[in-house]
Formats: C-alpha cells, structure tokens, sequence
C-alpha cells in the first residue's frame, strides 16, 4: 500500500479541522477524555495517538480507564473496543455499572441494594446494553490475535477508541532468543503502528516498577519508572501517570490542603503540548473521577511546549 501523500494535501486538511475546532469553542480538536482538566492539555486524544497510562499496583488505573470508557461510549456513544486479559467481561460490566450508577462496587457485589438503588441499577444495565462497547476479556491473548481484533472491529463498527488492560499481559510472539525488554517493545510498536494506520487513539495501560529503597512511594511517578521497557515512553504520544497520595498515607500536602480522595495525574510526556500535574477528586469505589474542591488551580503546567514558541 502507498502512503506517500502530498504535504499540500494534509496541511488542507488540518487547515479545515483547524477552523472546526476553533467554531466549536471548546479547544478539543480530538476525543474527549470526559476529564475537563486534562482535555485542556491534550486537546483530546488524537486519531494515531498511542496514550499511555500508566502507576504502581492500587492506584486506580483501570478505574480512571472505566471512567473515560463511561465518558466516550455512554455519554456520548461513541463506538470503543476495551481489551481486558486482567479481568473478565463480567467484572469489567460490574464495575462500569457502579460507575454508571454511582453505586459503590462493594454494595454492587453484596446486593444489599434499597428499592431506590434496584431502580437505578436497572436503568444503569439497560443504559450499558444498548451502549457501543465491545470487549475481549481473553487471558493470556497474544499481539497477534490482538491485531486481527482490532482489525476487524475498526473496519466493521467505526470504532473511535481502543483500550487494552494492561500492557504486560499481552502475550509477545514467540521468539526464545528475545529478553523481556524485547518484547514488551515488540509489543508497544506493534500497537504503535496499528494506531496510526487505523487513525484510532489506543489509551493503553501500563504498570510502573514497584518503589524501591531508594525511592520514596511519596515521590511522584516519572517515565523512567516506565516497567520493562523505554520503548513505551519512545513510542507514546503521551504519558500520563495516576497516583494517589493517600494510599502512601500522605494525607496533606505542603500547603497543608487535605489529600483525602485525591488523585494525581502526571502528565509526563505530551508531545504536541505541555507538561504538568492535575489533580481529581476520586472515587474508588464507583470509579468517578471529578474536579477537586482544592483552593489552587487543579492544574498546573510546565515547560514550554515541545518545538517552543514562534516568533515573527
């Protein structure tokens, strides 16, 4: 296949969505992650992106993935494919339904629900139903059978989103002379390619390396924390870390503004804008992420952007 284009014919293009976005108002130029806050940064999740998040164990990943799930397909309904070898579609529907709901998964599971919340779990169930949502839950499923996957979802259903949960769990293809770093990049540069020939954003999650000695778990994540291989920082059009003071039992922070419910995101790698920290009020249990009540801005950014500012 031929990929080679005339320059005159992208700048036309992004020209036109360029007056698009600038008519809608709302700086999204891609797919809204549903987080006001760190859409401003991102302008949205843009078609070829490959977006990394990534965290220790505990600290709410695949609960911030469900919620941006609930954002773009639910509320919006726009059509994503959610790859699952971590949990099984049935735990994946239980906790979207929490969300939904706004339920805490712990009563979900007991089913000492009042009649009010029999209700609204009802509606929640139908409303997840008849969303656009397709999900593999396969253990152990391997790069190859992803690729088919997702080539043939994107072609038939117009998918704007995938998702895969989680990177490490993807089976590699067969090579007994490779090391783990070789095929976890073998991997990420597989759905790298298959996200830009598809024009589709991947928010693919990630584990970070465990905290050693040497590190403090109060320091905040960097993307050399990045678990098995710097091919995912490479590869990633962006790099956003979750974490969570409170599960550190750091419950102020150096203004002395309470922590509780708390959740970071580091923005650590952007590379058509900038940098820098956010922070959400979060639930765990129903896995809603909202704007915090905190005092300060709830994001700060640094840096310049990446090829700086033009100047005439």
């Amino acid at each position: 296949m031929n990929n080679t284009k005339k320059i005159k014919d992208t700048a036309d293009i992004l020209m036109r969505n360029i007056k698009t976005t600038s008519v809608s108002g709302n700086g999204i130029s891609g797919l809204s992650s549903g987080i006001e806050s760190l859409d401003k940064i991102t302008h949205g999740f843009q078609e070829g992106d490959f977006i990394t998040i990534a965290g220790r164990p505990s600290m709410g990943k695949t609960a911030f993935a469900l919620s941006m799930l609930k954002s773009i397909a639910i509320d919006r309904r726009e059509t994503v494919l959610y790859i699952s070898p971590s949990m099984t579609g049935e735990k994946l529907v239980k906790r979207l339904l929490s969300c939904v709901c706004k339920i805490p998964l712990d009563q979900i599971m007991s089913g000492q629900l009042s009649v009010e919340q029999w209700d609204n779990l009802e509606r929640g169930i139908n409303v997840i139903r008849e969303s656009p949502i397709f999900f593999d839950d396969m253990p152990g499923i391997n790069i190859a059978r992803i690729d088919e996957l997702i080539r043939m979802f994107a072609q038939n259903n117009n998918v704007k989103a995938v998702f895969v949960d989680y990177l490490q769990l993807i089976q590699p293809r067969y090579n007994p002379n490779r090391t783990r770093n070789d095929e976890v990049a073998d991997t990420v540069y597989s759905l790298k390619a298959l996200a830009l020939e598809l024009h589709i954003p991947f928010i693919v999650l990630s584990q970070t390396s465990r905290s050693t000695k040497e590190d403090s778990p109060f320091d905040y994540p960097k993307l050399s924390d990045l678990r098995d291989s710097g091919t995912i920082e490479e590869a990633s059009d962006l790099v956003v870390f979750i974490h969570r003071p409170e599960y550190y039992h750091k419950y102020t922070d150096e203004n002395g503004n309470d922590l509780h419910g708390i959740s970071e995101l580091y923005i650590e790698k952007n590379l058509m804008g900038y940098t820098g920290k956010i922070q959400l009020k979060s639930h765990m249990g129903t896995a809603i992420f909202e704007p915090t009540a905190l005092p300060q801005k709830h994001f700060e950014l640094h840096g310049e952007p990446p090829f700086g500012f033009f100047e005439y």
